[in-house]
């Protein structure tokens, strides 16, 4: 409630959505800044198909090039992710 009186205006909506499971919006891009980094790998795959399959265009998310393996973390831990990396 906070954030939509103090942001939203002509222009600009706010909603919250499960990136893996919901509709999600015709846009052309989505921003996932450190989301994907608290997600197993199997949410991770989900969330990706789900964005692949709604059509938008970019995915604007975190990555750590400096990483040299994506490990596993469990549900709502963290850990820096490279997306050019398996899996």
């Amino acid at each position: 409630a906070r954030l939509h009186r103090e942001h939203v205006r002509p222009g600009l909506e706010l909603i919250q959505i499960d990136a893996a499971s919901s509709r999600l919006p015709t846009v052309d891009a989505v921003m996932v800044r450190d989301l994907l980094g608290h997600l197993d790998h199997a949410q991770v795959r989900r969330a990706a198909r789900n964005i692949k399959r709604s059509r938008i265009e970019w995915l604007l998310a975190s990555h750590y090039p400096r990483v040299e393996v994506n490990a596993d973390v469990d549900m709502g831990s963290w850990r820096p992710q490279n997306f050019t990396l398996p899996p």
